[in-house]
């Protein structure tokens, strides 16, 4: 399934992303993952290439730190990104659209995906949706596999 972020809905398994970024129908988990790993994969970078160079611009006295346990966790909606490590994600999601943006990838609307505003929008509704029983959290996996992969 191709996932288009410039027009119409977005169907990404268990969700619906309205043109406006809202999530339509429940799984806003669904989305932030499946956005994540999008911007992760349009990025070009590994994910130990973001861990070290976010890491390297850790600010003195800073309590966060990433890992590629964090990011993969994220990358599959498995956890979000905690209010505590918020910065950590920004400055994940701000290194990979400048990484992204420098490819020229086409993939993505540069005003949707690569602004912090929506990217704050969608955590928010992940992090208000409920979490999915383990069937579906099983169901879910098993359809992003092959988008993440």
């Amino acid at each position: 399934m191709v996932l288009d972020w410039f027009s119409g809905p977005v169907w990404s398994g268990f969700s619906c992303l309205a043109r406006d970024g809202a999530v339509v129908a429940g799984g806003a988990r669904d989305v932030f993952a499946s956005r994540f790993a999008a911007l992760l994969g349009d990025s070009g970078l590994q994910a130990k290439q973001v861990v070290r160079r976010v890491n390297a611009r850790h600010p003195q006295g800073a309590s966060w730190s990433v890992t590629a346990g964090g990011l993969s966790a994220w990358k599959t909606g498995r956890n979000l990104p905690s209010e505590a490590n918020q910065d950590a994600f920004f400055r994940v999601v701000r290194l990979l659209t400048e990484h992204a943006r420098s490819r020229a990838v086409r993939g993505h609307a540069v005003g949707e995906l690569l602004d912090d505003v929506p990217w704050t929008r969608v955590l928010e509704q992940a992090r208000a949706a409920p979490l999915p029983d383990a069937s579906q959290r099983a169901e879910i996996v098993l359809y992003l596999r092959p988008l993440i992969d």
